[in-house]
């Protein structure tokens, strides 16, 4: 093999075994973000464990404790596409995202989640779910 095919093949090999322990990395996040929002410990996120998880990721944004977000706020979060999401949450753009708000944004999402309908949310829809286009930046948002 010449030299530029060896240093191709060494990037690809590199490339591969970031994504090795990438993966599983990954996995194990979403496992241990399900386990948390999992309060009962029964397999499965019911609408009051989600709501509660929403709570908590609402009460960490917001910072002044006036019961809304700001936008200087809502971006301080560190996440990615703030300003598409703030402008998705804040319903009738007032330029802020108060608990109902952001609490209706959280309903509509859990009923992505919840593909069989039957009110639950088990590891498998969780998994699932985290990549859907309408979920995948709330998710990074609310967890």
């Amino acid at each position: 093999m010449n030299r530029v095919t060896m240093n191709a093949m060494t990037k690809i090999i590199m490339i591969l075994y970031i994504l090795l322990l990438a993966v599983p990395a990954a996995v194990c996040a979403a496992d241990n973000v399900f386990d948390a929002i999992d309060i009962n410990k029964d397999g499965r996120i019911d609408q009051k464990e989600f709501n509660a998880a929403v709570g908590k990721t609402f009460d960490r944004y917001d910072k002044s404790r006036d019961g809304i977000i700001s936008r200087d706020e809502f971006k301080a979060g560190g996440k990615r596409n703030t300003g598409t999401l703030f402008g998705e949450l804040d319903k009738n753009k007032d330029g802020k995202i108060d608990n109902m708000e952001f609490t209706t944004g959280a309903k509509k999402r859990f009923g992505l989640f919840d593909k069989n309908n039957d009110g639950y949310i088990d590891r498998q829809e969780f998994n699932a779910g985290r990549s859907l286009p309408e979920v995948a930046p709330f998710f990074l948002f609310y967890f």
